[in-house]
C-alpha cells in the first residue's frame, strides 16, 4: 500500500501546471556580460519562511554547501560568487536577497544544476542549454514554477534590462491570463454571418466571466457575447457570435475580449477580414434577363448570348 501512495505523489507531483511545494530554480544568468557575476535567482512559493542551512549546491564540476540564510514566503534570493556590489546598482535589489557565497562557474554550452537539502534530498534541479536562451547576456527565466524543468518551461528574459532577479520574471504565467486565439466565420444566411471566437484560458486561475465584443470597419461594436461557462487554467472555449444584416464585401473587423482580472492585454485583440458576396436577385424580372460572358478566341472577344 505503501508503495502505491508514493506512485500516486510522484504522478502527482509531475502533472502539468501543479503548483511546486518546495523552493524552486526561477532564473539563471550563466553567460553575463561582464563585469556582471553569474548568478542563480531560486524562488520560495509556500507560504512559509524556508532556511538554506546545509544547502549544497552542485553542478558537473564540483559541489559547494551554501552559507544559512531564509528565503521569505514568496520571495526570493540570488546566489552568486562574486562581490554582490554591481548587482545591487544594476537591478536595485536589497543586500537581504542576495546570497554572497562560493559556487562552482556555470557551463555557457549547457549545464546541470542542483540543489539539495542537509538531508541530501533534491529541493530542485536543472539542466538548461544554450538552445533554450540566455546566452547572449541576458538571464534564462521560468515561466511556471509549478511546471517541469524542461525547454518548455524555460526561455530569454524579455525585460529591456536583460534580468528580473528579485522579481517576477519577465516571461512568468499569470494567475489570469485570457487569450484571444483564432476567429473563424461561416455565412448562415445573406442576413446573418455567424463568427465563432475561440478563447483559451493561460493563466493559472479559473475565469467564469468575461466579454468579447466584435467591432466593424467603423468602429462600431456589430456582435457581442457574455462569457458564461468557467475556463479551466489551459483550456479553450468556443464563443458563437451572430451578426444580424451584415455588410456585402470584403469586411475587416477586431474582435477584442476582456475580463476585469485580466494581467496581460497585449493577446485580448485579433483582426481579421470576412467575405460576404451580394445576394442574388430573385425577382421574376432579372430571372428571365440574358446575362453575358465574355470569350476570349482568336485575340478577339466574342459575346454569346446565353438565354436563362
Amino acid at each position: 500500500m505503501k508503495y502505491l501512495i508514493l506512485i500516486l505523489l510522484i504522478i502527482l507531483a509531475n502533472l502539468p501546471g501543479a503548483y511546486a511545494q518546495h523552493v524552486v530554480i526561477n532564473e539563471v544568468m550563466y553567460a553575463p556580460i561582464k563585469p556582471e557575476p553569474e548568478w542563480i535567482e531560486l524562488f520560495n512559493p509556500t507560504d512559509s519562511a524556508v532556511s538554506t542551512i546545509g544547502w549544497v549546491f552542485s553542478n558537473h564540476l564540483r559541489s559547494y554547501t551554501l552559507l544559512p540564510d531564509t528565503i521569505a514566503p514568496h520571495g526570493y534570493i540570488i546566489i552568486t560568487k562574486d562581490s554582490a556590489q554591481y548587482l545591487r546598482t544594476k537591478y536595485s535589489i536589497p543586500t537581504a536577497n542576495i546570497l554572497h557565497t562560493p559556487v562552482p562557474s556555470l557551463g555557457n554550452s549547457g549545464d546541470v544544476i542542483i540543489f539539495k537539502d542537509s538531508s541530501k534530498n533534491i529541493i530542485d534541479s536543472l539542466k538548461y542549454s544554450p538552445s533554450w536562451g540566455g546566452s547572449s547576456g541576458a538571464s534564462l527565466e521560468r515561466i511556471d514554477y509549478g511546471a517541469s524543468n524542461d525547454s518548455s518551461n524555460f526561455s530569454e528574459c524579455i525585460d529591456t534590462i536583460g534580468a528580473t532577479p528579485g522579481a517576477r520574471n519577465s516571461i512568468r504565467r499569470r494567475d489570469f491570463d485570457l487569450t484571444l486565439e483564432s476567429l473563424s466565420y461561416i455565412l448562415s444566411n445573406q442576413n446573418e454571418l455567424r463568427i465563432t471566437a475561440t478563447i483559451v484560458n493561460e493563466g493559472r486561475r479559473q475565469i467564469s466571466d468575461g466579454m468579447i465584443t466584435i467591432f466593424s470597419n467603423s468602429g462600431l461594436p456589430i456582435a457581442e457575447s457574455q462569457i458564461t461557462s468557467a475556463i479551466a487554467p489551459l483550456q479553450k472555449q468556443d464563443i458563437i457570435l451572430t451578426w444580424q444584416n451584415p455588410d456585402y464585401g470584403r469586411i475587416n473587423i477586431t474582435a477584442f475580449v476582456y475580463e476585469s482580472q485580466d494581467e496581460v492585454r497585449s493577446n485580448d485583440t485579433l483582426r481579421s477580414q470576412v467575405y460576404i458576396p451580394i445576394a442574388e436577385m430573385q425577382s421574376s424580372l432579372m430571372r428571365s434577363w440574358q446575362r453575358q460572358k465574355v470569350l476570349r478566341h482568336n485575340g478577339l472577344n466574342s459575346i454569346i448570348q446565353v438565354r436563362l
